[in-house]
């Protein structure tokens, strides 16, 4: 895949055991999936564990930045390069922008967590802050926010004056096309983003806590909302786990509220309100990563891949709850372990430089530093319950299949836009053996766009050119 001064065919061999073993692991874990998270959810019982979770679904917010940093940051420096510009003060401003944003988004983000609150719940019917407070223990959002603010800060302080001060000095800036690099690797990103949120539109699995708002509260399918706590009295209610869990919370806010009227119609309709409340049925007899209404239980849904219908409503006759074919979307694939991975991207960059050795401390250090973060991200978000393990998997794949995409396509895509957009339109037809190279001129080199094997297929596709560009010029 990559240019290395190892044997190319081992890394090809790699590549393609790498992506076998995760198809492999993503079909078998397909009629497991229940039962890993089951294992895996155990770790939310223990408060370091919790607080891991935290830490890793929190950086899915922020490591994103990382990717997009080193893409702009490549851009930038090749056209400050190309177009020899002077003033510090230009150069300098985007990336104390880039620095100053996150550190400013990531207050906002921090303040949204600190300042989420059951009193708001009770007005908005919602279980947003006792979902975060209370299930997930998230006692200490403003400290690991905070965390992850210094970690990017320093990040991408270190990663500008680098680029500024170093990347920037580089004889073969041009001649070693870095630019192209972040091209591909902006195309892999782009593409594997893409299709992330494109397959989050067919799939409406419920996440795996919402099986667990299904035990809470004892509920099936068959259920009539509208008596589901109609046993429950005050002096009852604490044997019930999750009656307990809200209306502990709706006491201590309101103290004097009255416990049929008030609290069992709030908590009736909070249930049914709540975007992440109890699992329709079945809970542990299907794959997970299957639309619950498949195409053959309603083609139409199916077709229509943003019809996002509501949570679930109640029949107005049996008052049995119905679910609808999307009733939790977003679920797979997981973004989370998307952008950690496209940070992998930066090899794209490294290897216009001729190599690269894996044997260099720094490029180990990278591996194994980011590596351990994908590894976190991918079982800790597991054990947060907010993603199955296919979740987890199916979204490498995806990112290594549009590798070799990115790496074979992105070049001629931009040297064919250069064709398109230019006002002199010049082609060189290079001929050799049996093989057709088309070439034009950028940055004073003859780059080449398009490569035939055979003379037939290069005598259509010259016609094509002269077809689609207007005055082209062959020699």
């Amino acid at each position: 895949m990559f240019k290395v001064n190892t044997d190319k065919n081992l890394i090809k061999k790699l590549y393609i055991s790498a992506l076998v073993f995760l198809i492999s692991t993503m079909i078998i874990t397909t009629f497991f999936d229940y039962q890993i998270s089951t294992f895996f959810t155990k770790g939310m019982d223990v408060y370091f564990l919790r607080q891991l979770v935290n830490f890793f679904s929190s950086g899915g917010n922020f490591v994103i930045t990382i990717p997009i940093a080193i893409i702009v940051a490549v851009l930038l420096e090749t056209i400050f390069y190309k177009y020899q510009v002077k003033s510090n003060f230009i150069k300098w401003i985007p990336y104390v922008l880039l620095v100053v944003g996150v550190i400013f988004f990531g207050a906002l983000y921090c303040i949204k967590k600190s300042i989420l609150n059951f009193e708001d719940d009770i007005k908005n019917f919602t279980m947003e802050s006792i979902w975060i407070k209370s299930l997930t223990t998230w006692k200490e959002p403003i400290i690991i926010c905070s965390i992850w603010i210094v970690i990017m800060a320093m990040v991408l302080t270190s990663g500008s004056i680098y680029f500024r001060n170093n990347f920037s000095r580089r004889d073969d800036i041009i001649t070693s096309k870095y630019w192209i690099g972040a091209l591909e690797m902006t195309v892999a990103f782009i593409l594997g983003y893409f299709f992330v949120l494109f397959f989050k539109q067919f799939f409406g699995r419920p996440f795996y806590f919402s099986v667990e708002y299904r035990d809470l509260f004892g509920m099936n399918d068959t259920n009539n909302v509208n008596t589901l706590f109609s046993d429950l009295t005050l002096e009852n209610y604490k044997e019930h786990v999750g009656a307990k869990l809200l209306i502990d919370e709706y006491l201590r806010v309101k103290p004097d509220a009255d416990f049929d009227t008030e609290i069992i119609p709030w908590m009736t309709k909070t249930i049914l309100n709540s975007p992440y409340g109890p699992a329709p049925e079945p809970v542990k007899n299907w794959s997970y990563w299957f639309i619950p209404n498949n195409f053959f239980g309603d083609p139409i849904k199916f077709l229509l891949i943003f019809h996002k219908g509501s949570a679930h409503t109640v029949d107005e006759v049996t008052g049995a709850i119905q679910w609808s074919s999307q009733s939790f979307n977003n679920d797979f694939p997981s973004g989370h372990i998307q952008a950690s991975l496209v940070t992998f991207g930066v090899f794209f960059i490294i290897r216009r430089s001729g190599k690269v050795n894996f044997k260099d401390w720094r490029i180990i250090t990278f591996i194994i530093v980011w590596g351990l973060y994908c590894l976190g991200t991918f079982f800790f978000m597991i054990v947060y319950r907010f993603h199955w393990i296919t979740d987890m998997i199916f979204s490498p794949i995806l990112y290594l299949i549009f590798l070799p995409v990115a790496k074979n396509k992105t070049e001629k895509w931009v040297y064919r836009l250069i064709l398109k957009f230019s006002k002199t339109k010049r082609v060189w037809i290079c001929n050799e053996d049996n093989i057709t190279q088309y070439r034009i001129i950028f940055n004073g080199n003859y780059e080449t766009f398009k490569v035939i094997k055979k003379k037939k297929k290069a005598y259509k596709y010259e016609y094509k050119l002269k077809i689609k560009y207007k005055n082209i010029q062959f020699e």
